[in-house]
């Protein structure tokens, strides 16, 4: 008998949630237009990992979606070969100038490059608003868990002592 409590009911919900997370996350990016190579929800996924009495699940993200979640302040200028790949990826259609010229891919990443230094770039608080929404549902539902797993535990332990 290696565990008194096994706790399946709590592994189960702790996936459910985990998967519930990264799908809702993923739909808000796209509900939001927040993807442009499709990288960030390419190679979003949730991981699970139980150890002895700790449990953890985490997220696996590129390392860009802080700046798509917390945005970016005003302040230096953002790395202009970023922005081209960006402008590459989504694509950017730049509009032609007062004498009807359109810009070159260069001037127009230092238009959006200047943009964002002066501007920033508005926070998106996708995941932030994935979690706020899950959390109060999955806290109960890992509660009811957790006292199913306990249930069946005792019933376990009081059959054994019996």
């Amino acid at each position: 008998m290696d565990e008194l409590i096994k706790f399946s009911h709590l592994e189960q919900v702790l996936k459910e949630y985990g998967q519930a997370v990264e799908d809702m996350y993923r739909d808000r990016l796209k509900k939001d237009d927040k993807v442009a190579s499709g990288e960030l929800i390419g190679k979003l996924r949730f991981i699970y990992h139980h150890q002895g009495n700790k449990w953890e699940i985490s997220l696996y993200l590129k390392d860009y979606w802080y700046y798509v979640e917390h945005g970016r302040n005003p302040g230096k200028f953002p790395p202009v070969d970023k922005i081209l790949e960006w402008i590459d990826i989504k694509p950017i259609l730049p509009y032609p100038d007062k004498n009807g010229k359109l810009p070159t891919p260069n001037q127009l990443a230092y238009l959006i490059g200047r943009k964002i230094a002066t501007e920033g770039i508005e926070a998106g608080n996708q995941l932030q608003e994935t979690l706020d929404e899950l959390n109060d549902r999955y806290m109960l539902k890992i509660e009811y868990a957790l006292t199913e797993d306990l249930d069946e535990s005792v019933g376990i332990i009081t059959r054994i002592l019996v």
